[in-house]
Parts: C-alpha cells; structure tokens; sequence
C-alpha cells in the first residue's frame, strides 16, 4: 500500500510538472497502481513522436522508471474523420464553450473597465473639492412600465456640505466625463 500510495503520488507530480503540451488539453488520465501503467487522453493539436520520447525520458526524473506511459490524442483522431456525427457535435459543443468563455471574459474587462472609471472619476473630483471625503459611482436600470433605461447612480460624501451651485457644476461635470445622459447623485 506504501509503495501504491508513493506511485500515486510520483505519478500525480510527473503529469502536473511534465505532462504539459501546447495547444492540447488533458482530458482523462488513468493510473493502474497494480501494473504501473499511466494513460493520459489528450486532446488539441497532434503530439510528435519526439514530444512523447522526450516526456516518457521524464519519468525517471519521478521515480517511475519501471512504469508504461500511454498517450493517446482525442481530438486529433476525430479531426482526422471529420466526417463523423459525433465530430461535428463536439465542434459544436467546443464552440459553443469558447463563445461562453468570451462573453465571461467581456463581462469581466467590462466591471474591471467600470472600477477603473470610478477610481479616477474620484481622483478628478477630489482635486477639485478637496472636501470629498468618499465617493461611490454604479450603474443601475430605472425601470418604468414602458422601458428599462441605463443611468448611473453616485453617492458623494464630503466633510463639509457642498452648496447647490456646486453640486449642480458636479452634477453636469459626472454627466460631460462620462458621456452619460442622467445620472442621480446624492450628497452626504
């Protein structure tokens, strides 16, 4: 059991640290502990020959001298027979995870692009009103029977009260440097 366990633990290291190829994923690796044997499923691009000698001249470097590598390549068998059902499905399935990944991504530089906007939309208004101690700038959905409409809410917190005349320059001054039509602001 001692010696499974350290072959398990040599075998997970070796495929972490070494079992890495470019263009291609790792979709299934199997381990026998009773044969030594270790069988890892890629998929992606072909892997060379010379790429599966130089990772199973790896294995020593593990501990695993005695062991049989197996790669096998998913994906570029069914490139190969294309003409396949299943090929086509799975193309679609692998293009329909991208356009997920890409509209994550979107939305990601999306509220990063909205944090930085807010950071230095705080800095202008600060050199200018030295007073505002914090400020908080989102964007919110006013809804009405007929429509949902963007508009930004900001909450502005100084330590002394800023008088009407500036509030109303604040106000035009966030709807000019953000390029925005209405805007609710609020001060404390």
């Amino acid at each position: 059991i001692v010696q499974q366990n350290k072959f398990q633990q040599n075998t997970e290291n070796f495929i972490a640290l070494e079992a890495n190829f470019p263009n291609d994923y790792l979709l299934k690796k199997s381990i026998d502990l009773k044969d030594q044997s270790i069988t890892l499923t890629y998929g992606g691009e072909i892997i060379t020959e010379d790429q599966i000698t130089k990772l199973k001249g790896k294995l020593k470097y593990y501990n695993l001298n005695n062991s049989t590598l197996t790669i096998q390549q998913g994906f570029a068998y069914l490139k190969e027979n294309s003409d396949d059902e299943e090929t086509s499905q799975l193309n679609l399935a692998l293009a329909e995870r991208e356009k997920n990944i890409q509209q994550l991504q979107l939305k990601i530089d999306s509220l990063n692009a909205q944090t930085k906007l807010s950071r230095q939309i705080y800095k202008e208004l600060k050199s200018q009103y030295p007073e505002i101690q914090s400020s908080i700038f989102e964007p919110a959905y006013k809804n009405t029977d007929t429509l949902q409409v963007k508009v930004w809410i900001a909450l502005i917190k100084s330590s002394e009260k800023i008088d009407s005349i500036d509030q109303a320059k604040i106000k035009n001054w966030l709807k000019v440097r953000m390029n925005i039509k209405e805007i609710n602001v609020n001060f404390e």
